[in-house]
């Protein structure tokens, strides 16, 4: 035997092999003349009930069978030759349809078949099934939205008719856009674009290819699953319904990363903390917190009375009028029995401290060591803290003698619709009565008699500068 004879021998003995293994994953072997043949496959959902049919051209002629509803098998066989188109019909999925040749005396395996539950006329959508979403939102503006691809043109109206979102929701339609990722900084304000939209379409087309419904901002919420659903009654242009709904949901979620642990500003054993705090003390925990129960396990010391402000609910705001006492230590405990929104407990009970400054002078102008100052300066003592003005004045020094008035320094605020004047109460300004002597030295000298509106004491603080000569 030669070796080219003995290969064939081995080739044909495998395709026999393989042949009767592939035919006994069915119910018979399958055999076929040489102007017949078989089709088998799979359908991935056993449990769908799927219709099978095969046909040439035109309707099925009667070549129907059911899935196994055990493995989901299907098998056709003593099919004439030729091109066929399979199709695989069940409730709540798409229609499945592929093309398949059948070659006389063989199997033609169509591998397993996977149904979708999105309409064929559906092209794409966002976000995703079962998507998260991190929820962006601001005053006019929220990331939310949905959009619907489609392959062919559709009729608006009924589009509009035919979705529902539900938690109930306000919004826009955006006609032939498709967006997959929106964000809200600069790039959109929902509010202007409602108010453009009022009383007119923003749009004339009556045809559309995609659509894109933005949420508005006050129906944006964290920590919320929104159901999407678009119905059958839903049509192309030519009035051929979706052959099934489409229906999707997704998740908004409160951060897109999440804290290993309760995160506070500031820090434990932080020291060195300025007294005003225009933020005040911030805590965000790991998990959106039940308020109540958060502040019923609250204690701060020393007590200040504080308010309690959460931003979003997993963020507390300690509230204590802006400024902390100088010079002290302060703690804050949380028992570990403070509840989450799902009534879980912390567990363990959590605390942290810090410390702040002593009140000081920190910014002064002319600065320490400054030349060159004009004879009439603005001599500003700028403080970490808000100070008594009367023991300022009393604790206050110049050298040479001086006299002048005080006043707190004030700052211009612009809103929508006018200004106003705020005092800054760590911020006085001595004003001399007089010009100050040319090429002289002068030394400002605070005593510990200055307090802030705690009654803590300044550390006294001393500096010079030099009048430029005339």
């Amino acid at each position: 035997m030669n070796a080219t004879l003995g290969s064939k021998m081995k080739v044909a003995a495998l395709i026999l092999l393989c042949a009767v293994l592939f035919a006994g994953c069915f119910d018979e072997i399958l055999y076929e003349s040489e102007t017949t043949g078989s089709v088998v496959g799979k359908v991935v959902q056993t449990d769908s009930g799927a219709l099978v049919l095969i046909h040439q051209g035109g309707p099925p002629s009667g070549d129907a069978v059911f899935a196994d509803p055990s493995d989901g098998r299907f098998q056709f066989y003593d099919l004439p030759m030729g091109n066929y188109v399979l199709e695989v019909r069940a409730t709540d999925f798409a229609t499945y349809t592929m093309p398949v040749i059948v070659d006389g005396g063989r199997i033609t395996y169509v591998g397993e078949i996977s149904l979708s539950k999105t309409p064929h006329i559906v092209s794409s959508f966002a976000p995703t099934d079962d998507a998260e979403v991190v929820l962006v939102k601001g005053d006019n503006s929220s990331n939310l939205f949905i959009s619907i691809r489609f392959s062919t043109e559709m009729d608006r109206a009924s589009i509009e008719d035919a979705l529902s979102i539900s938690p109930e929701v306000e919004g826009i339609f955006q006609w032939n856009q498709y967006t997959e990722s929106r964000y809200t900084q600069g790039q959109y304000d929902w509010k202007s674009e409602a108010t453009a939209s009022e009383g007119a379409q923003i749009t004339t087309y009556s045809h559309v290819h995609a659509v894109t419904f933005l949420f508005s901002p006050k129906d944006s919420f964290p920590d919320t699953t929104y159901h999407i659903a678009l119905s059958t009654t839903a049509c192309d242009t030519a009035g051929t319904p979706l052959e099934l709904p489409l229906a999707f949901s997704f998740s908004t979620i409160q951060a897109a990363s999440s804290l290993p642990s309760i995160q506070t500003d500031p820090y434990d054993g932080q020291t060195n903390v300025a007294p005003i705090r225009p933020n005040g003390i911030r805590i965000a925990f790991p998990r959106r917190m039940d308020p109540a129960s958060l502040e019923e396990h609250f204690t701060i010391s020393p007590d200040t009375d504080p308010i309690l402000i959460w931003p979003e609910g997993n963020q507390l705001t300690i509230w204590t009028g802006g400024l902390l006492m100088a010079d002290t230590t302060y703690t804050i405990r949380i028992n570990g029995a403070a509840e989450d929104l799902d009534g879980e407990p912390l567990g363990e009970d959590f605390s942290f401290s810090f410390t702040t400054q002593s009140v000081q002078v920190v910014h002064t102008l002319p600065a320490n060591g400054a030349l060159f100052v004009d004879p009439q300066p603005e001599i500003e003592l700028h403080f970490n803290s808000w100070m008594s003005k009367a023991s300022v004045e009393d604790a206050f020094r110049i050298e040479p003698e001086v006299s002048g008035r005080f006043e707190f320094m004030q700052r211009k605020e612009y809103y929508s619709g006018g200004s106003r004047w705020v005092v800054e109460k760590h911020k006085i300004e001595f004003t001399p009565s007089e010009k100050l002597i040319p090429n002289t030295k002068y030394t400002i000298t605070l005593d510990e008699t200055a307090v802030d509106s705690y009654g803590s004491r300044l550390t006294p603080y001393s500096y010079s500068f030099i009048i430029r000569p005339e």
